[in-house]
Formats: structure tokens, sequence, C-alpha cells
């Protein structure tokens, strides 16, 4: 098991893989970026809708990428040089070196591509092993029309903050609020609760991230007859609820027992939690590739 870097096609090890200080993702957060995972060698989740919405990222902030198959095979290549039983890979692309230090993207002379790949240890099969106790963060999500949340840049000081805060307060993870005063989403997962049988999530508008694993749990929700709904979730509904879990790529499905250190349910992963944990695990083949 080893973790090993790609930058721009070379490989190296970690200790050898450096960015240059004048790299605009290094002074601007000026990049986009994708997490995904392998189960097994080889096998990436949902890897089309990471993709697609990397480039849609890029897109929001007038960077041009290379085509597809550059950047898949710069995944893939780095995944086997890694060798991991599991793999977490993070793939970022930056608008580059600038000829200038200033805000100017025309500065940036080419775009730099970096994949990190390093062994993955799965989140526990026993659902009930997988609990967290959560914060919501005193720390406000940006305002969308300041920074569309639909991007998922490298600049993640306002999720920093927020971890900050929940930590302060007892939480392992935070949630956060948007400037309207509604449930938006953690600092990188979204947000679910159960109410009297019925699942609820933060609509996108409520300025969250197009989380995949989100999306992929809707999907199977609507599949398989289940009730829920995109809908604004005040703070108060949110710890009354009966059952509040995280979702994301590396997590998949996360109970929460407690926010602000009041217990939610019974302070154990829910039923309607584990049911959805298990209708998810047994679609997980599905979306690998």
């Amino acid at each position: 098991m080893s973790t090993v870097v790609n930058i721009n096609g070379r490989i190296f090890h970690k200790n050898n893989a450096f960015v240059s200080v004048f790299d605009r993702g290094f002074l601007f957060g000026d990049s986009v970026f994708e997490v995904v995972r392998t189960y097994g060698k080889d096998k990436i989740f949902a890897f089309d809708m990471h993709l697609e919405r990397l480039y849609k990222s890029a897109a929001f902030i007038s960077l041009k990428l290379a085509g597809r198959k550059y950047i898949e095979k710069l995944i893939r290549d780095t995944i086997r040089k890694g060798n991991n039983r599991e793999s977490y890979v993070r793939l970022v692309i930056t608008r580059g070196i600038g000829r200038e230090i200033g805000m100017n993207p025309d500065y940036a002379i080419k775009p730099n591509y970096f994949v990190i790949v390093k062994n993955f240890d799965p989140p526990p099969a026993d659902i009930n092993k997988r609990c967290i106790k959560a914060a919501i963060a005193s720390v406000r999500r940006n305002f969308k029309d300041s920074l569309n949340p639909l991007i998922k840049s490298g600049n993640y000081l306002n999720n920093v903050l927020a971890h900050i805060d929940a930590m302060k307060k007892g939480g392992v993870e935070a949630v956060m609020i948007n400037p309207q005063g509604y449930v938006a989403e953690g600092t990188t997962f979204n947000v679910f609760m159960v109410k009297k049988g019925v699942y609820y999530t933060p609509p996108l508008e409520a300025g969250i991230l197009d989380g995949i694993t989100r999306k992929v749990i809707l999907k199977l929700m609507k599949e398989n007859g289940i009730r829920y709904a995109e809908k604004s979730i005040k703070p108060a509904e949110l710890m009354s609820a009966d059952e509040v879990f995280f979702t994301s790529t590396l997590r998949e499905i996360q109970p929460v027992v407690s926010i602000n250190n009041r217990k939610i349910g019974n302070g154990k992963a829910g039923l309607f939690t584990a049911r959805l944990y298990e209708i998810f695990a047994r679609n997980i083949s599905r979306f690998l590739s």
C-alpha cells in the first residue's frame, strides 16, 4: 500500500511531489477538484457523474480542461501505481502558474493537473459503528450569488471555519446554515433527515453542492418507492428529527446521533437510515466502472 502523486502525467512519491508557490490554486484557490474512491483495487464509484460535475465546475470558472480521456487516464494510471486494496483519489486542476501575481485569470500560462492516490480504509460495514456527533456551525454558508455552491472549487475556507466552530461546540462534523436560516449542507457532505417515515433533504436551491452520493440515493429512493422530499429545513426541525444522516462518496451513509449535544432519536443508527444503507449497499456495483 502506498501514496503516490501524479503531476501532469508524471508519477512522484509523496515526499517528492511539489507545486510552485506561484500556482494560482495555491495563491487564490483558483482550482476545481473531485474526490472519488475505489471499491476493490480499481473500480471507481460513480466515475461518470464525478467527471460530469468536474467539467461543470470548470465551466463555471471559465477554466478550459483537457479532454476526458486524458483526465481518466491520469486517474486510472495513478490508481494502478498506488496498488492499494482500495483507494482514496483526489483530482485537483488549477489554473496554473501566472506570469504575474494578480486576479486576472489571463495571467495563467496553462492548467496543472494533480492526482493524489492513497490507501483508503472504508467505513465499517456495521451501520451502528458509523455513528457521529455533529454541531450546527455559527459560520453561515456563503451566499450562493457570491460563490456558487455548484462549483467544487479549491476555495474551502468557509467550510474550514465552520468545522472549527463545530469542534468548539463538541461536534465532530459541522452542519452549515444558509443566509436565509435554513439547513444547507455539511463541510464535505449532504444532510438528510427522517420524520414520521419520510426522508427529507435540502434542495439545491438551499445553496448546496450537487452531491454525487445524494443524487444516487435520491435515484434509489425513487426506484424503491420510498417517500422523500427535497424541502427547506429549519435547524430546529433537524434537531427534532427522528433520524439524521450524512452522505458523501467517502462516508456513503453516516448516522448522526446528536446535534449540539442533543440526542437524535434514540441516539443510535435509526431503522430508516439502516434500511436505506442496505439498499445502497446492494446497489453499489451498479455504479462502479
